[in-house]
């Protein structure tokens, strides 16, 4: 399920703990790309270091699963979860991107700045924290440091099982509106001692919570975390691995919460709204049509476990084992389900010639074909969301000293967002990274593996490169992005 908490330009999905940063609305100002990178971490530590987080974590993952729960109270499940630490979540992390705003223009001018590009909601929640803003340097790192996380350790995961919270959906709805175990109101208690009594920041967390009202909860053990998982997982009926003390590991601390989230960290085109865009097919005739005015075309296999999947089959007689997204230089896109056999006869014929694009579980390195497709055709790019996914498709392949040209690019000068691309028997493998420590890493490992090299002597590396950036980072179909970027002085048009 995707994650509630987004802005425009960044998303963190809860479930798979992802943080997705916009390339299009972010390339242009190095700093709103940083301190949206900020916000959207923020969600991640608080996801990912915190009781009530961590619990919503597994219950996101799990309760689809869970067939004693109808559909609606799923759907009041996930709701009450959002509501209870919507303020904590937004308001926390709008706090620390104008905290990093705060550091690069100055006080007023990041406030100036906020009036004038939040939306109102967000706005909203900002200004009962913008006294955090006036506090003195040691003051404002003891409030990010514990405020956030004391209004979200309330027990959660123990209390779930103690008082069998998921027996009856109400029960849980009912725990959460109790205000000692709702993340929102025990911060809004927080925030009201803390706005006029800004020294007791200091203070231990167990007497900031006392004077300000709310309950303080002991930490769980590895007990209760391994009786929580159970709990959940045997209520999906699912056969499952017992978890015990000893499979809990220790929550990860200070700089190493960061780093997590940075792994998990990509840069895309979060606004590609494939479902709410795109023109529905049915008919093989009907994708042929638009062979001509396609410039790209992007296939993804469609898994057994995808909703509706036997229903539509069934429905309409035949198999959908890929999906198949046509793309436009004037921002159609076109949505088909095909089998094997339609797709790689498609792709030598009609839409051979142009840009396929596909994510790296598809290709395996200077295969003739795509995975689960044979006689299809190999691509012309392929995608990876990290470095990390990256090395782990190559490091075989560079363990037998193979070679692969590439080239780094990157959005302008000062800016965070970097692209690696490798060459291999021309097809493009590219991955996005936020800063290029990881990209230098991988360089460093595999120096005697890569060959740097003048891109444009790829085969049709300006055209593939160029529709990559129009689909998966979002920009404009007339600009030679690839022109742009070497040049960097003004803007080059597509010929």
């Amino acid at each position: 399920m995707q994650s509630f908490w987004h802005s425009i330009s960044g998303r963190y999905n809860t479930t798979e703990r992802w943080i997705g940063l916009d390339y299009k609305s972010l390339f242009l100002d190095p700093v709103i790309a940083k301190i949206t990178y900020v916000h959207e971490i923020t969600h991640s530590v608080l996801g990912s270091n915190t009781d009530f987080g961590l619990a919503t974590q597994t219950i996101h993952s799990l309760l689809p699963h869970i067939a004693s729960i109808d559909e609606v109270d799923k759907r009041k499940i996930y709701e009450k979860l959002y509501e209870s630490q919507l303020f904590v979540q937004e308001g926390s992390a709008s706090l620390m991107e104008m905290l990093m705003h705060r550091s690069y223009v100055g006080k007023e001018r990041s406030i100036i700045w906020a009036f004038e590009h939040l939306p109102y909601d967000y706005l909203d929640r900002l200004k009962k924290l913008m006294f955090v803003m006036d506090m003195g340097k040691r003051y404002r790192e003891e409030f990010t440091k514990k405020i956030s996380h004391l209004a979200m350790h309330t027990g959660i995961r123990k209390a779930i099982v103690e008082y069998d919270l998921f027996k009856k959906p109400n029960n849980f709805i009912s725990y959460l509106d109790n205000e000692d175990n709702n993340p929102d109101k025990r911060f809004m208690k927080l925030i009201d001692l803390l706005h006029y009594n800004q020294f007791l920041v200091t203070k231990d967390v167990r007497e900031i919570a006392d004077r300000s009202g709310i309950k303080f909860f002991p930490d769980v053990t590895k007990r209760d975390v391994a009786n929580f998982l159970n709990y959940m997982h045997d209520l999906t009926k699912n056969k499952h691995y017992y978890f015990t003390e000893d499979d809990i590991k220790d929550a990860p601390q200070g700089g190493l919460v960061i780093q997590q989230a940075s792994n998990n960290t990509f840069i895309a085109n979060m606004n590609l709204n494939i479902v709410e865009s795109s023109i529905a097919l049915w008919e093989i005739d009907d994708i042929i049509n638009y062979s001509d005015v396609t410039e790209a075309v992007f296939v993804t296999r469609l898994s057994d476990d995808w909703d509706y999947k036997s229903r539509v089959e069934n429905l309409l007689n035949k198999k959908y084992e890929v999906g198949f997204l046509a793309f436009t230089r004037t921002c159609e896109k076109y949505l088909i389900g095909l089998d094997t056999v339609e797709l790689s006869r498609l792709l030598k014929n009609e839409f051979n010639g142009k840009t396929l694009i596909v994510k790296w579980g598809l290709y395996d390195i200077e295969s003739k074909d795509l995975n689960y497709f044979p006689n299809s055709r190999k691509p012309d790019v392929v995608i990876y969301n990290t470095v990390q996914d990256l090395r782990n498709k190559f490091k075989s392949w560079f363990n037998k000293n193979n070679k692969a040209d590439y080239v780094v690019l990157n959005a302008s000068e000062n800016h965070p967002f970097h692209s690696l691309v490798l060459n291999v028997s021309d097809v493009i493998h590219f991955v996005n990274t936020f800063g290029n420590k990881d990209i230098e890493d991988f360089i460093r490992d595999y120096n005697v593996n890569l060959i740097k090299t003048k891109p444009n002597l790829i085969n049709n590396f300006r055209k593939h490169l160029n529709n990559l950036l129009s689909i998966w980072m979002g920009l404009d179909w007339d600009v030679d992005w690839y022109e742009t970027m070497i040049n960097k002085e003004y803007v080059v048009y597509r010929k």
